[in-house]
């Protein structure tokens, strides 16, 4: 299951802004990271989209 599909199908958007996807991949693969971001530009969804493809991934792996 790709980001963008969750993106898509459970937020709604399209397309990930600026630097989003890159951010996703990131904390999904379980890396530490620290994001500065303007308000409004969509940091929680980063988060948000890492955390729901981490918790998918560990059901699907028992």
């Amino acid at each position: 299951m790709s980001h963008s599909f969750i993106a898509q199908k459970i937020f709604g958007y399209s397309a990930f802004r600026w630097i989003q996807a890159d951010i996703v991949e990131h904390v999904a693969a379980g890396h530490n990271s620290f994001v500065l971001m303007l308000t409004e530009s969509g940091k929680s969804l980063c988060y948000q989209i890492s955390a729901l493809v981490r918790i998918l991934l560990s059901w699907l792996r028992n």
